[in-house]
């Protein structure tokens, strides 16, 4: 799969989201949220190297980019471990 699949993946995600967010089912907006992130993050990573960790853990997604020299906030950070488990 090319970056731009996993991006156009992630954007259909965000819109699920959100339209359940708008429905206040809000462990759907949850899930599509953390399915959004972890598709842009594999996009991001895949069109840098070519590759990104088999995971679903937005932290350890988080770390790979760290290490390109991509600097990640603490706010980030602090979203990503708080929307990991949401995801199983």
């Amino acid at each position: 799969m090319s970056y731009i699949e996993w991006i156009e993946r992630a954007r259909f995600f965000l819109k699920e989201a959100e339209r359940y967010l708008k429905e206040n089912i809000y462990w759907a907006s949850c899930f599509n949220s953390h399915q959004a992130a972890e598709f842009y993050l594999k996009g991001i990573l895949f069109k840098i190297t070519n590759s990104y960790p088999f995971t679903h853990d937005l932290i350890i997604l988080l770390d790979a980019l760290e290490k390109l020299g991509i600097d990640i906030s603490d706010n980030i950070r602090l979203s990503a471990d708080y929307l990991t488990p949401h995801y199983t």
